[in-house]
């Protein structure tokens, strides 16, 4: 019964934002954007679907426990549970320093860092926040902002969220925090889209911590875990 309400509340809002936004003169791409942010509201609110906040992500054994939306400062873990068997430095897995490219295991894309945005909600229109992430209080969206160009002659099809990455920020060699997954239709770590010959658009990947950690980025670096081990990239 819940899900039917759900889906004729969602329903109801996507027809009547297509209807408002003929009047703002947006293109098709921002009404897509602003249908998307209008479905996400909704749906965070459903205990049954996973949205970022909600996902729990065991990261690699010598580290913690994280959550998406509570940062955690680096440590060992000098008090891991016996499993039976020995085990030795062997046993984890590698990690390699590369490019966004290879770490997402994309081809024929360039996918560059251009800034970071750091606010209490996401995204705002003309200032203002319009179906948006909110963070909770006393802490900060981190949104990193990727332009990404399909360098070939040909048409590339991109579905990131079929590649079940987990991405883990580490910020100032301290602070880690996963990835949040969301509606957003710019989200790198879910976007699908056709990206045309010699086109760029525009992805985001969104974190969430403390504002005190928040308000002095010095350094970023992104952990990229797939089925085929994990990748490191320097961000910044």
């Amino acid at each position: 019964m819940k899900r039917k309400i759900l889906l004729i509340s969602i329903i109801y809002i996507m027809a009547n934002i297509v209807g408002c936004v003929k009047g703002v003169d947006l293109d098709e791409t921002q009404q897509d954007k602003l249908v998307g942010y209008a479905v996400y509201s909704v749906l965070e609110h459903d205990k049954n679907y996973m949205v970022g906040l909600n996902d729990v992500e065991e990261l690699m054994a010598e580290d913690t426990t994280e959550q998406p939306g509570s940062d955690t400062p680096t440590q060992g873990n000098d008090n891991k549970p016996s499993t039976g068997s020995d085990s030795s430095v062997d046993d984890k897995p590698s990690v390699v320093t590369t490019t966004m490219e290879k770490a997402l295991d994309v081809d024929g894309l360039s996918i560059k860092y251009t800034d970071v945005v750091v606010d209490d909600v996401y995204p705002r229109v003309e200032g203002e926040p319009a179906f948006a992430l909110k963070a909770f209080t006393g802490n900060r969206l981190v949104v990193l902002q990727f332009n990404v160009t399909n360098t070939t002659n040909s048409d590339i099809s991109l579905d990131m969220a079929s590649k079940n990455l987990t991405i883990k920020g580490t910020f100032n060699n301290s602070i880690k925090t996963i990835a949040q997954v969301t509606l957003l239709p710019e989200a790198l770590n879910t976007l699908k889209e056709t990206i045309p010959a010699g086109k760029t658009v525009q992805a985001v990947l969104v974190f969430e911590m403390t504002e005190t950690n928040a308000n002095n980025l010095t350094s970023i670096v992104l952990d990229i875990k797939s089925s085929k081990g994990t990748n490191q990239v320097n961000i910044k």
